[in-house]
């Protein structure tokens, strides 16, 4: 496996249909991108996940604006379309990572 691959277990850890999967992450990819907002919407046969910026208001104009109109600009970093047959999984994974997540207040 080079530098440049991740390993992913595909299946729950230690059923007979375990199945790993070698990622190839490209080098412009490596430094992943920040996101702390995420869109979520269905299209006939795919959800789409948008992973966007929203920056900071930098000044009481961009505050008062934010304010009167109920809005925040946000960038997106990355559109991603996974198949509906996908999603229980992507979700199973998400929440096996956040069980594995010391409580608050445990040190790491």
């Amino acid at each position: 496996m080079t530098e440049n691959e991740e390993e992913v277990q595909n299946v729950e850890a230690g059923s007979e249909d375990e199945v790993l999967v070698r990622i190839e992450i490209p080098d412009e990819l490596k430094m992943g991108a920040y996101a702390n907002h995420v869109a979520i919407s269905t299209a006939r046969h795919e959800f789409v996940i948008t992973f966007a910026q929203i920056m900071p208001l930098r000044d009481n104009k961009a505050i008062q604006d934010a304010l009167e109109t109920r809005t925040l600009e946000a960038v997106a970093v990355a559109n991603i379309a996974i198949p509906h047959g996908l999603l229980a999984g992507v979700i199973k994974a998400f929440q096996t990572n956040l069980d594995g997540l010391p409580e608050k207040g445990e040190s790491d």
